[in-house]
């Protein structure tokens, strides 16, 4: 099965083939930690990458989706490999379009942000955006840095994430709003 991630309104994005050269690419070069700000259907291929890319000491983050409150959790960010990132805005209120899930792992500000396009600047709001900004954060903690632990990362920022909705971990949240690990 060819992995499409669908824009709402919009054509196929991008095939299994094309995101398998570009990890392969990008787990080669032995980042840190690694964005994956694209989301679909489970796929087979990737999810031998996302298992490469982890064995490998790589810290993968994930985009938790856009597809508002009938969606499902997209691949990758449904792996459990991979920290998904859902978006909230200055209030901590959810993005209106983000996607609940039980493999939501954090939020992050991800709502009314301001990106440099081709000629100036425009608002965006999303997941991929909260996911860029907790890749980020994480590039240089210990667990990605240093110790090149990925389940010691994702441990260690759901345990440092600040509650947020229901009392304990829940579909929109997940364990709360993303804060580096003190560690």
């Amino acid at each position: 099965m060819a992995f499409v991630q669908v824009a709402p309104d919009g054509p196929p994005l991008s095939e299994t083939r094309h995101l398998a050269r570009a990890l392969d690419a990008a787990i080669a070069l032995q980042p840190n930690v690694l964005n994956l700000s694209f989301g679909g259907p489970e796929d087979r291929l990737l999810a031998r990458l996302v298992e490469a890319a982890d064995a490998r000491g790589i810290c993968l983050v994930a985009a938790a989706g856009n597809g508002g409150s009938a969606g499902r959790t997209p691949f990758p960010a449904s792996h459990p490999k991979v920290l998904g990132v859902t978006a909230v805005d200055v209030r901590l209120a959810p993005y209106p379009w983000s996607t609940p899930g039980t493999a939501m792992d954090v939020a992050a500000l991800g709502v009314d942000l301001v990106a440099a396009v081709p000629g100036g600047y425009r608002r965006v709001s999303g997941s991929s955006y909260a996911s860029a900004i907790v890749s980020g954060a994480l590039a240089r903690t210990p667990a990605c840095a240093r110790d090149r632990n990925p389940a010691a990362m994702r441990a260690a920022v759901v345990q440092a994430a600040r509650d947020l909705g229901a009392p304990g971990r829940d579909p929109r949240f997940g364990a709360g709003l993303f804060r580096l690990p003190v560690r």
